[in-house]
């Protein structure tokens, strides 16, 4: 799989490096003048070397399921914003391998099995061949409140797991956070989990279809920088970060994004304020500016509407808020 996707990369013109352990598989590399690094890809000091942090994909396509998983949390750690395809040989390694950090999981054998299917059964007059794309599952992280009235107050994590057909990845239990929490936990009211929540999405995006329209994300949050550029990524949009609100004008004025997203709270400059300067700027009338902020104060949001701001998301557990105002609003205004 390794090879055959490195023969795609180079017809493409694609710069990329292979991490390769066998010494005879590294001589082919090395006689194709191709870029590889020698050792084991489950290190990571081969995966900084290898670039990682500039990377905008990574493919573990190891023999091994253990080690192919390895790679990926070491991967997501490293560059929460890459993008990850991981093959699995088992079915049960591939849905580890997914929480681990992968954003989607291949099987050579399964896959090669349904497309032979497939093929047979449009040859044979079964099956309507068909350029549609098809239906696909999104896997979203989802919190949800334990309160006393909620039924699940008491029981098991284990059990509410079963029941609700979700699986649960975190806890926060008195603001301490667990990640894959022992399944026997009993629940108590104030208790928050973090479950795994599937979305049927469409192929047509018209955002998509539209290219990758830029994005500027204002926030001094590390951890929600990471989280958003990732979201934002996946919804088909180009992010581009800045950590105080004087890098947000520059950023914003420079680029000129289809939209920003502004954080409230920001150093040197207010998020308010950020939306007030780009305002006053020439040629900035365009971008749309969202204010994020945990205040739902009406005097608040009306300050942040005299300062410019199109739209004010007060900061929820649903991260993907968020991404539907961004992507609701520019398709009004297409």
């Amino acid at each position: 799989m390794g090879a055959a996707a490195s023969e795609y990369f180079e017809k493409a013109d694609i710069d990329f490096v292979t991490i390769e352990a066998n010494p005879e598989h590294c001589r082919i590399i090395n006689e194709k003048g191709s870029l590889y690094i020698e050792g084991d890809a489950t290190r990571e000091s081969l995966l900084f070397e290898a670039g990682i942090k500039s990377a905008k994909g990574l493919l573990a396509l190891l023999n091994s399921d253990p080690d192919n998983l390895f790679i990926v949390l070491s991967a997501r750690e490293l560059n929460p914003t890459l993008h990850i395809i991981a093959r699995a040989g088992e079915p049960s390694s591939g849905k580890k391998i997914m929480r681990a950090g992968a954003d989607s999981v291949v099987s050579p054998f399964s896959t090669a099995g349904r497309q032979i299917a497939g093929d047979i059964l449009a040859a044979t007059g079964k099956k309507e061949t068909s350029a549609a794309q098809p239906m696909t599952t999104e896997v979203l992280p989802k919190w949800i409140s334990v309160q006393g009235d909620s039924g699940i107050t008491g029981e098991t994590i284990g059990t509410v797991s079963e029941k609700s057909e979700h699986q649960v990845i975190g806890l926060r239990k008195n603001n301490q956070d667990s990640i894959f929490p022992d399944p026997s936990i009993k629940l108590e009211s104030g208790d928050k989990l973090l479950v795994l929540d599937k979305m049927q999405k469409k192929p047509d995006h018209s955002i998509r279809r539209s290219g990758r329209k830029k994005i500027v994300i204002v926030d001094d949050n590390p951890v929600i920088l990471r989280l958003y550029t990732r979201l934002f990524q996946k919804a088909g949009f180009h992010p581009i970060t800045a950590t105080n609100g004087r890098e947000g004008v520059d950023t914003i004025i420079r680029e000129k994004p289809a939209a920003a997203v502004i954080d409230f709270m920001l150093p040197v400059l207010s998020g308010i304020e950020v939306c007030r300067q780009v305002r006053a700027a020439k040629d900035s009338r365009k971008t749309k500016l969202i204010l994020f902020t945990a205040d739902s104060d009406k005097e608040t949001h009306k300050r942040a509407v005299d300062a410019g701001t199109d739209a004010v998301v007060v900061k929820s557990s649903e991260a993907s808020e968020v991404i539907e105002a961004v992507v609701r609003m520019l398709r009004l205004s297409e």
